[in-house]
């Protein structure tokens, strides 16, 4: 059974992914699967992704009813520039594409921490590595038609190895650094995998080349 919404959540709303929401087992079988469901092998404690019906209204006054939306963890990445310039990515295997690939360090955002600090705890974990010198560079909804989640996108200069990877995470991580340059061509080639990825490295090049 998927829950019944107020007409009162509007498309853009913030609290319109929080309240009455069916988990993926709870959903109706006619509403369209997710696009990754959990994997087999993942304990049921990892399906994090909610999805449901709801009424909404358009900007100009229509109402439309049973609008489909999905919502994940919010996330924050970085590209993450180190003392002698280049630039931290992780090659690892992700499930959603079903290969290896070259990302930036991001994570998901515990509940109540800011962004920032996520992202240096998720840098450290994943890499080592800390910075000192952090940038934000925007927040952006993945897809603002079914809300999905937010991304918090960062630039962290003078990242510096100060430990060893966590290594707890369930992704087999090795950490590469690449030449800016280098992983702008990795971006255009599609060998730089998530869009979010792409984004946060051509943001953070406006800053680091603004000519």
């Amino acid at each position: 059974m998927v829950h019944e919404y107020e007409p009162q959540v509007m498309i853009g709303s913030e609290t319109a992914t929080e309240i009455g929401c069916a988990t993926t087992e709870e959903a109706d079988h006619d509403a369209p699967p997710l696009a990754h469901p959990r994997p087999a092998h993942a304990p049921a404690a990892a399906t994090v992704a909610h999805r449901g019906r709801g009424v909404v209204g358009a900007a100009d006054g229509r109402v439309v009813e049973h609008f489909q939306w999905l919502a994940t963890h919010d996330w924050a990445m970085v590209t993450a520039v180190t003392e002698t310039g280049t630039v931290l990515v992780e090659r690892c295997f992700k499930p959603g594409i079903g290969r290896l690939a070259l990302l930036l360090p991001a994570g998901a955002i515990d509940a109540g921490e800011a962004p920032e600090a996520a992202m240096r705890r998720e840098l450290l974990e994943e890499t080592g590595y800390a910075a000192d010198d952090w940038t934000a560079l925007g927040s952006f909804r993945l897809d603002p038609n079914y809300g999905v989640s937010t991304g918090h996108l960062f630039l962290a200069r003078g990242a510096r190895r100060v430990a060893e990877p966590d290594g707890r995470d369930l992704e087999e991580i090795e950490v590469v650094e690449l030449a800016l340059g280098d992983a702008l061509a990795a971006a255009r080639s599609g060998e730089l995998a998530s869009m979010g990825s792409a984004a946060c490295l051509a943001l953070a090049a406006l800053v680091l080349s603004p000519s």
